[in-house]
């Protein structure tokens, strides 16, 4: 399976570079997820991804982009919905969970322990 095949890299992106891949992010929502009863809120998850990548964001993480009709958010917080995207695609997390909270699946489950187990150090 590709997505996680650039771990720790830097990705150049069409218009800017990013400080973090999106696989990198597809990683530590899944971290995150596994840290608990494996549900948590969207806002919850994308706060405390953040807080893990924060030394590493560019000014072009940062930038504001249209999100939808309810305004503009960060690129980053973006990067990670896109990354729920990813792990939705892969059954990693579950398309069954409540409005404003994303679940792993019992493969999800599996795989975050293995990540943390990995690389728990790094990220804590």
């Amino acid at each position: 399976m590709y997505m996680f095949r650039y771990y720790g890299q830097t990705r150049s992106r069409k218009d800017g570079p990013s400080g973090v891949s999106r696989n990198e992010l597809e990683k530590l929502v899944l971290m995150e997820l596994g840290k608990s009863l494996y549900e948590q809120p969207v806002s919850r998850v994308t706060q405390r991804v953040m807080l893990n990548i924060k030394s590493r964001l560019t000014p072009y993480d940062l930038v504001l982009i249209p999100k939808g009709n309810t305004g503009s958010e960060e690129r980053i917080k973006n990067d990670i919905r896109w990354a729920r995207k990813t792990l939705l695609k892969h059954g990693y997390l579950s398309h069954y969970s409540c409005h404003g909270y994303w679940r792993l699946t019992d493969k999800g489950r599996r795989y975050a322990e293995r990540l943390t187990q990995r690389f728990a150090s790094e990220y804590d």
